[in-house]
């Protein structure tokens, strides 16, 4: 709720600018009067985005109708963080190239909403606008979009692809990654935003997960994370394929993002991040079938990292889930090609 009243905040002055180029048309033009312009109005720009960024706004371009080539179509950009307003007005001739505008984020200690709206408009046309939310995000830990990550002088750590990743403390069971894995080519970042892969990680399939831990590391068998948890007090009978209960809140950090903290509050779950595993709920993806695209679900409500090892009945893969509500971790299994889940890689 927060985050959506933060961005309704972020929309006053939008909305203003709105009126302001809705109004550049003829005082005569009346509503039936209004010509509509002919195709469609939109732009594509990333959700997340960096501080202190360029990012270059090219919209589609929309013409006036096919008999009238009197009159130039105007474009018109707001952006708007928080709530101040900056605005300005590109203009071309009829018949020219699309217009690019060129954004540049704010700098540093800047984070949280950014909405850019964007209008086409002329004397006499229904004026278009299309509009996308957005957030500026700092990959630092602790001192960016990600805080209340647990870090101490002495943590061990490795430096992956220029990437940090720090380890769990306890030697004595297996040792893994704190942070979900970000490498190699393969993999996708959260809704395809290169500013949140290091601090989200990337999504693989299980086909991929199985390839892509860095040499001396692989992503965990189902006997590695059950060893993991017994030392952490999971009863050693607890099966290796069933349900782990009462370890959700040992393996969940209370992280925040952006200042908003990630896992809800939950009265079945106390969040103690015991073992130092310092799950963040980070979702799942599925490619859809008929589209091959990507969606994703559960940010905020679920974390699903892949195991190693295959299901015996269908030859699937297998992930260990976290959901907010329950203080158990489940085992889920999913198309080894079309599900998506993070990978916690651990030391051979």
């Amino acid at each position: 709720m927060k985050k959506i009243a933060k961005i309704l905040a972020a929309l006053l002055p939008v909305l203003a600018f709105t009126a302001l180029f809705t109004s550049c048309s003829d005082d005569d033009d009346t509503e039936e009067d209004s010509l509509e312009f002919v195709g469609t109005f939109e732009f594509d720009l990333p959700t997340f985005l960096y501080q202190d960024t360029d990012y270059v706004i090219t919209p589609t371009e929309v013409s006036r109708s096919e008999d009238d080539d009197s009159g130039n179509t105007g474009y018109g950009i707001g952006v708007t963080l928080s709530s101040t307003s900056t605005t300005d007005t590109l203009r071309q001739d009829y018949g020219t190239t699309k217009v690019s505008y060129t954004v540049h984020t704010p700098k540093k200690d800047t984070l949280g909403a950014f909405v850019v709206t964007m209008y086409a408009f002329s004397s006499g046309y229904t004026t278009l606008y299309a509009e996308k939310d957005c957030y500026l995000v700092d990959p630092a830990l602790n001192t960016g979009s990600v805080t209340n990550f647990d870090i101490e002088d002495d943590d061990e750590y490795i430096v992956d692809g220029g990437r940090k990743y720090y380890l769990t403390r306890d030697k004595d069971c297996p040792v893994f990654m704190r942070q979900n894995y970000a490498g190699t080519d393969k993999g996708i970042s959260y809704a395809d935003c290169e500013a949140v892969t290091d601090i989200f990680g990337k999504y693989y399939t299980w086909e991929e997960a199985r390839e892509v831990c860095p040499q001396g590391w692989h992503i965990p068998t189902k006997d590695e994370f059950h060893a993991f948890c017994v030392h952490y007090g999971m009863p050693a009978t607890t099966e290796v394929d069933g349900t782990y209960p009462g370890m959700a809140g040992k393996l969940m950090a209370d992280i925040y993002f952006n200042e908003e903290k990630m896992w809800e509050y939950w009265p079945d779950v106390r969040i103690t991040d015991e073992t130092g595993f310092s799950a963040m709920p980070t979702g799942y993806g599925d490619i859809l079938q008929d589209t091959d695209e990507l969606e994703f679900y559960g940010m905020n409500s679920y974390f699903a990292f892949w195991v190693s090892d295959p299901d015996e009945d269908s030859s699937n893969g297998v992930y260990r889930y976290i959901n907010l509500k329950y203080d158990n971790v489940y085992r889920g299994v999913a198309n080894a090609d079309n599900f998506c889940a993070s990978v916690r890689c651990v030391r051979d």
